[in-house]
């Protein structure tokens, strides 16, 4: 039998789904809490309300912190529709805060901030820049592992100072937030357009 030989219109290997990424991140995560000497470990729930979180953060011995919703590349982690649905599996399991991450960017919101106003001004607490790939096998890959562990290194570090009050979660200005919204937006249209190109006009959606 002839070996088939792949292209650039083959679908992304099976392997490299969002279950994929979110327990390779889990991994790292209790890595470096680990290392750092955080009491927090990682978790991957199998349901909420027929819903999957993808991650959730426990302070020992099991107190629900940060519940991280992921998604691949494509995706903005903005879109107020995968925002609410975060948030509502945060607030059903009562984690303070919850966060949307597309690999690229993590978005970090105060769930009870949020669930005010329904608002991603009010809600967001920080815009990180993690990396930038355009698909989630490139996690694999030795320049963003570093990067990806240096700002979990960072993240983990921060939200152990929130949840135990020795840092007061700011509210993002309103020129600030708009900012880093249009900026957010900007990088990730890019980011798209320069998928679509890679594939010859195909953009996948994972």
């Amino acid at each position: 039998m002839a070996k088939k030989t792949s292209t650039p219109y083959d679908a992304p290997e099976l392997k490299y789904t969002e279950w994929w990424a979110s327990g390779e991140l889990k991994e790292w995560i209790d890595d470096v809490c680990k290392d750092k000497g955080l009491r927090y470990y990682a978790h991957i729930e199998r349901a909420i309300e027929r819903k999957r979180p993808d991650i959730l953060i426990f302070q020992e011995p099991k107190k629900p912190v940060c519940l991280i919703e992921i998604k691949p590349p494509s995706w903005d982690p903005l879109t107020i529709n995968l925002v609410k649905e975060a948030f509502f599996k945060a607030d059903r399991i009562k984690t303070p805060y919850f966060a949307t991450w597309n690999i690229n960017k993590l978005v970090l919101f105060n769930t009870a901030e949020f669930d005010k106003t329904r608002s991603l001004r009010d809600g967001i607490i920080q815009i990180y820049d993690v990396t930038e790939v355009s698909e989630l096998k490139e996690i694999e890959e030795t320049e963003h592992k570093i990067k990806i562990r240096g700002f979990l290194e960072e993240f983990l570090e921060e939200l152990e100072l929130l949840y135990e009050g020795k840092k007061v979660a700011p509210k993002m200005p309103i020129d600030e937030y708009f900012m880093s919204y249009l900026m957010n937006r900007y990088g990730f249209l890019a980011g798209q357009k320069r998928t679509t190109q890679r594939y010859h006009g195909r953009l996948l959606i994972v």
